[in-house]
């Protein structure tokens, strides 16, 4: 999914480690031709817990309740 903040757009994208037992999805900042992982929002099946990383950048909370609402939304729970 797609969400524009003033002049940065960020993106939504899908994952699932089937190996490390997580799902959820990485938000990428598009902005000045410049593409970042700047967050995640993870599920661990292990811990039945959803959590949310950053890395090294600042984010409108209102992107990130969107990320966490997508996520929580989307990821389908045992």
């Amino acid at each position: 999914m797609e969400k524009t903040f003033g002049e940065v757009e960020f993106r939504s994208e899908f994952f699932h480690d089937l190996q490390q037992g997580s799902i959820g999805f990485k938000l990428f900042q598009h902005f000045a031709g410049v593409v970042k992982h700047v967050a995640s929002v993870t599920y661990w099946e292990g811990d039945g817990h959803f959590y949310i990383e950053t890395f090294e950048s600042d984010i409108p909370v209102e992107v990130a309740e969107w990320l966490i609402a997508e996520a929580k939304d989307r990821v389908k729970l045992k």
